[in-house]
């Protein structure tokens, strides 16, 4: 009778048991959705953390772009501020100028080198064909002579090419007016449209007067053969071809010069002038003091500063020596400037005496006038005319 009791008892124990089972079960299944409902939201807040952050990630990038933009567009305005397509500081001017001058200077060895013919160079015989580059003195030795044949070259460059302030200018009075516009233009507006605007004309210059241009190049190379034709050995096509080169290179430097942020000024010094040590640079070498300036062989450069000049490179220049010397109040004491120049400083400053140049007149005028790389190889324009 005792064993149902304990078999109740061994179940009542059992299903108390399985009922804590169950308990358990259910506390964990609960556990476990919760666990699941809350890594279900855990992934829903990491994915819309992550959008977030993707979102921010873009804007952030947005905001990047276009600050670099910004930075990008800024930089190419101050460029543009500054820009220089032929840029050249005052050594590599220097230094083109010295260049050309030697060319000038090794045509003129190379193509005078015989003395017979030369001998018949006088001061007399260029003054029958207007040219007065020289002074009245008569050159006494070879070597005098050919620094005559360089005095002419050089007059014919600087009045056709260095004197003008806008090469390629139509005429005489176009190029002044010119010069007066940039005058103008440098008064009223910052310091880089001027410089912009010089820059751009002398560009569309080069590119729109390219028959001017040629034409200037033909004027110097057949106004020297008119003058030195006679006492040159060589044929006459050789110094053409030759000289024409040089022009060219002349040329391509002063268009070159105009594009520069600084101003620069060519001058020359006409026989008669009061040589002066800081801006000449004197080939005769003679010991006598005071010199006065026989001849001019290459012009000089001057660069404008903020409140004086600055001289890039002296004029080249043969002198004579006076012994008992006077100064006379009617010799002027400084150099020929060009028309920038003038433009600028007034007539108070140097003594100008203005002429007129024709690109048409293959020879020279009555009286000396004045008025106003890096690789300087581009002579691509030059006529066959020349050739």
């Amino acid at each position: 009778m005792e064993h149902p009791r304990v078999g109740n008892t061994v179940a009542d124990a059992l299903h108390a048991y399985l009922r804590r089972v169950m308990e358990y079960f259910e506390l964990f299944y609960y556990e476990y959705s919760q666990i699941l409902r809350n890594e279900r939201l855990a992934i829903e807040r990491c994915r819309r953390l992550q959008e977030q952050l993707q979102k921010q990630q873009e804007q952030a990038e947005a905001v990047l772009t276009q600050r670099d933009n910004q930075i990008s567009l800024l930089t190419q305005r101050v460029s543009s501020l500054v820009y220089c397509p032929n840029f050249m500081d005052d050594d590599n001017i220097s230094r083109d100028m010295r260049r050309l001058g030697y060319l000038v200077a090794a045509w003129a060895t190379t193509n005078f080198r015989k003395s017979e013919q030369l001998n018949r160079l006088t001061a007399e015989s260029l003054r029958a064909k207007d040219m007065y580059c020289y002074g009245d003195e008569e050159p006494q030795t070879f070597h005098e002579r050919l620094i005559v044949v360089r005095a002419v070259v050089s007059w014919y460059i600087y009045n056709y090419i260095f004197m003008w302030a806008f090469v390629g200018s139509g005429s005489r009075q176009a190029d002044v007016d010119l010069a007066s516009v940039a005058l103008e233009i440098q008064r009223q507006c910052p310091s880089f449209v001027s410089v912009h605007w010089q820059t751009a004309t002398s560009i569309g210059m080069q590119t729109l007067s390219r028959h001017i241009l040629n034409d200037k190049c033909i004027s110097v190379c057949h106004g020297v053969e008119h003058i030195l034709s006679e006492y040159s050995p060589t044929e006459s096509g050789s110094r053409i071809h030759t000289l024409s080169r040089i022009v060219a290179k002349c040329l391509e430097l002063k268009h070159r010069m105009k594009r520069q942020e600084s101003g620069y000024i060519f001058f020359r010094s006409p026989s008669g002038h009061m040589y002066t040590p800081d801006s000449m640079q004197n080939e005769a070498r003679t010991q006598d003091l005071p010199q006065l300036v026989r001849s001019s062989l290459w012009p000089g450069l001057l660069k404008r500063m903020s409140d004086s000049t600055l001289v890039v490179q002296p004029e080249i220049v043969w002198t004579k020596g006076m012994t008992d010397y006077t100064h006379d109040p009617s010799v002027s004491m400084g150099p020929e400037a060009s028309d920038e120049s003038k433009l600028e400083t007034g007539a108070g400053e140097r003594s100008i005496v203005e002429h007129q140049v024709s690109s048409n007149n293959h020879g020279p005028v009555s009286t000396e006038t004045s008025s106003d790389s890096s690789d300087i190889t581009d002579d691509s324009w030059i006529d066959s005319r020349v050739q």
